[in-house]
C-alpha cells in the first residue's frame, strides 16, 4: 500500500466588468458595479476603493470584481465613475426697488434645498444701485449640477421734486434765467427744460418748465411755468414832434428810449392814426418790445397855417337897391370859407352907408 494527498486546484475563470455599470449618474441610490463570467453565472464579489460597501455619492472608485466559487478563481478591475445629477434651478426676486440696501436674487432647486451660488454681471456681490444685472445661479453641491440665468432689475425709487417759486418769476436783464428746484432726498441733480429745450431762456415771456431728476437711483419730475417779465424802459416824447403847423399832411410824434432804439407805438386821442387837422391831441407813446415796457404822454398841437384873404374890390362898392350887399373875397389857398363882419357885426348891410368889412378865414 501507499498513501498521499490529491489536490484539485481551482480553475481560472474570466471576469469582465460591465462597462455600463462603471459610468452612472447620481440619484441618491447606491451604484453597484456588475460583471459577466466565463463560465457563465459565477458569483462575483466587488470592492470599491477596497471596501465592500456600494458607493452612492459622486466620485471615482477603484472597483475589483473577484469570483467567489469553490471551483474557479478570477478577477477584473476598473474604475466606477458616478457623475453629478442634473438639478433644476429657478431664479426669483428679479424685480426690486432701490432703497440703498443690496438686492440679492433668490433661487429654488429641485431637489429642494441645494446650495446655489449667484453672480451679478460676473461678481458675487449683490448690487445696490438701480440698473439691470445679468444673474447666473449655479448649484454648488457634491452630487448635483445645474444653473439658470436671468436679469435682475432694480428700479429707481421715487423722489420728490419741487420747483422753487422765486425762480419762476424773474425780470428781464439780458441774462439767461435758470429755474431751481429742491429734492427729497436732498441734493439730487435736476435737469430742466424750457418749452422742451435744455437752454435757459433770456427773453421776456412765459415758458413751460419741466424739472426731471437725473440720478442713478431716484426718479421724479415737477412742472410749472416760468415768467420773465419785461424790464422798465424810459420813454421820452420829443418836444419838437409835439408842435406842428398845419400843411395838409399827417403829423407823427417821435420819442427816444433808454435803452436806445426800442420801438414806440403812438396813439392820438386814443387812435393810432396820426392827425392832419389843426388842433390839440393827447399823445401816448408806448414801447412795443419783447423785453421792455414803458410809456410817456403829452399833447401834440397842430397850429393853423396862415392863408391870404383878398376882399373883392367890386363887392366893396355897391348901389342901394333895398337888398343886402355882402362882400366877397378870394383866398390862397383857393376855396377857403371866409366869414365877414360889417362894423363888427355879421349882418349884411342893406342901407346906404360905409361899413368896415373884415373877412376872416
Amino acid at each position: 500500500t501507499d498513501s498521499g494527498t490529491m489536490t484539485i486546484t481551482q480553475a481560472t475563470a474570466t471576469v469582465t466588468l460591465a462597462p455600463a455599470s462603471l459610468t452612472q449618474v447620481y440619484d441618491g441610490a447606491p451604484k453597484p458595479a456588475s460583471a459577466t463570467t466565463v463560465p457563465v453565472g459565477l458569483t462575483v464579489d466587488f470592492t470599491y476603493d477596497g471596501l465592500p460597501a456600494v458607493p452612492t455619492d459622486v466620485g471615482t472608485y477603484a472597483v475589483v470584481g473577484t469570483v467567489n466559487d469553490p471551483n474557479y478563481i478570477g478577477s477584473d478591475s476598473g474604475t466606477l465613475t458616478i457623475t453629478k445629477g442634473t438639478a433644476t434651478v429657478t431664479l426669483g426676486s428679479l424685480n426690486q426697488a432701490y432703497d440703498g440696501a443690496p438686492k440679492p436674487a433668490t433661487a429654488t432647486t429641485v431637489p429642494a434645498g441645494l446650495t446655489v451660488d449667484l453672480t451679478y454681471d460676473g461678481s458675487p456681490v449683490a448690487p445696490t444701485d438701480a440698473g439691470t444685472y445679468a444673474v447666473v445661479g449655479t448649484i454648488n453641491d457634491i452630487n448635483y449640477v445645474g444653473s439658470a440665468s436671468g436679469t435682475l432689475t432694480i428700479t429707481k425709487a421715487p423722489a420728490t421734486v419741487t420747483l422753487t417759486p422765486a425762480s419762476l418769476t424773474q425780470v428781464y436783464d439780458g441774462a439767461q434765467k435758470v429755474a431751481a428746484a429742491t429734492t427729497v432726498p436732498a441734493g439730487l441733480t435736476v435737469d430742466f427744460t424750457y418749452n422742451g429745450s435744455a437752454t435757459a431762456p433770456t427773453s421776456g415771456g412765459s415758458y413751460a418748465v419741466i424739472a426731471t431728476i437725473n440720478d442713478t437711483n431716484y426718479q421724479g419730475t415737477d412742472s410749472g411755468t416760468m415768467t420773465i417779465t419785461k424790464a422798465t424802459a424810459t420813454v421820452t416824447l420829443t418836444p419838437a414832434s409835439l408842435s406842428h403847423v398845419y400843411n395838409g399832411t399827417a403829423k407823427s410824434a417821435a420819442a427816444t428810449t433808454v435803452p436806445a432804439g426800442l420801438t414806440v407805438e403812438f396813439t392820438y386821442d386814443g387812435s393810432p392814426v396820426a392827425p392832419t387837422a389843426a388842433g390839440t391831441y393827447a399823445v401816448v407813446g408806448t414801447i412795443n418790445d419783447t423785453n421792455y415796457q414803458g410809456t410817456d404822454s403829452g399833447t401834440m398841437t397842430i397850429t393853423q397855417a396862415t392863408a391870404t384873404v383878398t376882399l373883392a374890390p367890386a363887392s366893396l362898392n355897391q348901389v342901394y337897391d333895398g337888398a343886402p350887399k355882402p362882400a366877397s373875397a378870394s383866398t390862397v389857398p383857393v376855396g377857403l370859407t371866409v366869414d365877414f363882419t360889417y362894423d363888427g357885426r355879421p349882418a349884411v348891410p342893406t342901407a346906404v352907408g360905409t361899413y368896415a368889412v373884415v373877412g376872416t378865414v
